[in-house]
């Protein structure tokens, strides 16, 4: 997530946690959460920057 905002990407799962919550300031925890902070434009905007995210949309949108 931090990468699809164009932020750093700490090495360890906690110190991600606490920059993705400093940097988004949302619960993320209700899908309304992520359609908010993470629209369609944005996805489709970063999917060929972030190789993670053009991969996992290419398999949810049965591209591969």
């Amino acid at each position: 997530m931090l990468k699809i905002l164009g932020k750093h990407v700490p090495a360890t799962s906690a110190e991600c946690k606490t920059q993705i919550g400093d940097t988004l300031r949302a619960r993320l925890t209700v899908p309304e959460d992520y359609q908010e902070k993470f629209p369609k434009v944005l996805l489709d905007k970063r999917r060929d920057d972030v190789p993670e995210l053009g991969k996992l949309l290419g398999y949810l949108l049965f591209e591969e």
